[in-house]
């Protein structure tokens, strides 16, 4: 019964809006990596914080675009330009 149910729930998560968070190995990760910290200051050090399976950094930079671009994330300059 309850992988029953455990189904029911992704397949109702995937349906939704938060869809594109599932379309990466890594993207529920990254969600909650976001929003316990609130702020992450560069796409590489999230990509470094991902202890999941990632993509390369190009592609993980390429997802976080598709994220911003359903409204998920919002992606803006930082503060500490090198």
């Amino acid at each position: 019964m309850p992988a029953l149910y455990l189904r029911k729930i992704i397949k109702a998560l995937c349906s939704t809006r938060l869809k594109p968070i599932f379309s990466a190995t890594c993207g529920l990760e990254v969600i909650l990596i976001l929003y316990s910290s609130q702020k992450v200051e560069g796409i590489e050090k999230l990509y470094d914080e991902c202890a999941s399976k990632k993509p390369k950094l190009k592609s993980f930079t390429e997802y976080l675009r598709y994220l911003e671009s359903n409204e998920i994330v919002v992606i803006t300059e930082g503060k500490s330009k090198k």
